[in-house]
């Protein structure tokens, strides 16, 4: 951030023109993070009816006549062995309690992690989306005030510029008044974009981005802790397993990864009366 703020001042100022279009491309990259949590939601919706089918699946299949080997429902073991026959039916009881565990996990992460993300994306983006529009009007206006003030002071020395005519003093009077009008309103507006409207909406549209993130962030969280808690093959003790290390890395992202700012000097406001070349030159002459 501090490279950036040198290289600022020592760039000319940019044109209102160029920062809109800055304003523009950076919205449209924040747009796209949040056209991002439809994905999330839509994986873990999807995995939440993936662990369900497989939990439903494994349940029948326990309980089935292969589960309990018989040929048919209500027959006697094909095994004869009661220590074999009891071990397997202690293997079905325990894939019975890990479907009934992934049914749970899968249940848990619909209502803490797919409800979070929907109620993000339904509610907060269309906010966002009204920060980025306010943004792009207020900038859009401080472009029509500039080109106002080009086009009054065209016309004034295009007036000052026909003195021949007999009602000229009124004229000029009249484009002077206009070129001047025109000049406070774009200063008045100028100022309060670029020191008021501009910067807040910055600081709210980066507050929001980091409210996106921080939701990733705790449904994540949330979906790993639940799937760790069932399933030998995800729960070893081994503190380098990938979920643990997964769940460490998105605990660790912090505010600090997001920063929303415009690289382009703040334009500066014409604020001088510009007096028409016919009339300096004449001013000059006497």
């Amino acid at each position: 951030q501090q490279q950036q703020q040198q290289q600022q001042e020592q760039s000319p100022p940019a044109s209102i023109n160029d920062v809109l279009r800055e304003f523009d491309g950076v919205t449209s990259q924040l747009g796209e993070s949040f056209d991002g949590l439809e994905m999330y939601l839509t994986f873990w919706e999807r995995y939440v009816k993936i662990q369900r089918r497989y939990a439903s699946d494994l349940g029948d299949l326990c309980s089935s006549r292969h589960g309990r080997l018989t040929k048919l429902f209500g027959s006697k073991p094909c095994e004869h062995n009661k220590d074999v026959m009891k071990c397997w039916m202690q293997l079905m009881d325990a894939l019975k309690a890990n479907a009934n565990d992934m049914k749970q996990s899968a249940d848990v992460v619909q209502q803490s992690v797919c409800k979070p993300l929907y109620a993000m994306h339904v509610q907060e983006y269309p906010k966002q989306k009204q920060n980025f529009s306010l943004g792009l009007k207020v900038l859009q206006e401080c472009a029509r005030d500039e080109s106002k003030v080009e086009q009054a002071k065209r016309n004034y020395h295009r007036v000052c510029a026909n003195q021949q005519r007999a009602d000229f003093e009124a004229h000029k009077a009249i484009a002077s008044h206009k070129y001047q009008d025109a000049l406070g309103r774009n200063n008045i507006g100028h100022r309060q974009t670029f020191t008021v409207a501009l910067p807040g909406l910055l600081k709210e549209i980066e507050e929001m981005e980091w409210k996106r993130i921080s939701v990733v962030k705790d449904t994540v969280h949330k979906a790993l802790t639940s799937i760790s808690s069932f399933g030998e093959s995800v729960t070893n003790t081994d503190d380098d397993r990938p979920l643990q290390v997964t769940k460490m890395m998105f605990s660790s992202i912090d505010r600090e990864c997001v920063s929303v700012s415009l690289q382009s000097n703040m334009p500066e406001a014409q604020t001088e009366f510009e007096e028409s070349p016919v009339i300096l030159q004449q001013q000059q002459q006497q």
